[in-house]
């Protein structure tokens, strides 16, 4: 992908601390020695809630002029090529699959919702429609969001555009998605993004597999 001077790329990095994953770190250090487009890098600290800093990205990526804006996890490794890859399906939104563990719930689930879908699917492949996600890595088109601005409507609070169960049950990237759905914005999983990382569950991988070597 050729630089494009026309265009101008917002990543934004949502953290509940000042912690980055070093596999992050890892991604942006060549994407900032060679970016594909202008480039602006925030760091959200969200202390209270994610839905805080992810609501402020986007508020960002409108008012700082911003074609697209890649919304990242302080807690995601991404892979090359990623970025490109989302930006040539010329989509409203983007993500690449991510396998996700809750530590609390001690759950390993796909970040990724299909229609009539649980989470859980068999491997799929190509660019496929979603009914929602959680973030994770997920490319934004900033005409995306104006529509949430000229409609009045939040980012990622409730409001009664959407299901009043979403009120008391609904998290910010829950909402998000049932909002983008009522104001005619598609979402997509590319399949073939593979390797995007989270590294709680790199975590539990090595300390499963370091178990199994010291119980053999």
């Amino acid at each position: 992908m050729p630089y494009n001077k026309r265009k101008k790329l917002i990543i934004g990095v949502c953290t509940r601390g000042n912690d980055l994953y070093y596999k992050l770190i890892d991604w942006f250090i060549p994407y900032i020695n060679q970016p594909k487009m202008a480039t602006e890098i925030l760091l959200q600290p969200s202390p209270h809630s994610a839905s805080y800093g992810q609501g402020r990205l986007f508020e960002t990526a409108i008012d700082h002029g911003a074609d697209y804006i890649l919304v990242i996890d302080s807690d995601i490794g991404p892979v090359d090529g990623c970025v490109e890859r989302m930006m040539s399906h010329d989509k409203d939104i983007v993500l690449a699959p991510i396998w996700f563990y809750d530590d609390a719930q001690r759950d390993v689930h796909l970040n990724v919702i299909l229609p009539n879908m649980s989470r859980l699917h068999t491997k799929r492949k190509g660019l496929e429609r979603i009914d929602g996600a959680s973030f994770g890595l997920m490319l934004v088109k900033v005409a995306a969001l104006r529509k949430f601005r000229e409609a009045g409507e939040s980012f990622t609070e409730w409001s009664p555009l959407i299901d009043p169960r979403y009120k008391t049950a609904g998290l910010s990237d829950t909402m998000f998605f049932a909002k983008a759905k009522k104001l005619g914005i598609e979402a997509w999983v590319d399949w073939d993004i593979t390797g995007v990382v989270h590294c709680r569950l790199v975590e539990l991988c090595d300390k499963t597999i370091a178990n199994i070597r010291e119980n053999r």
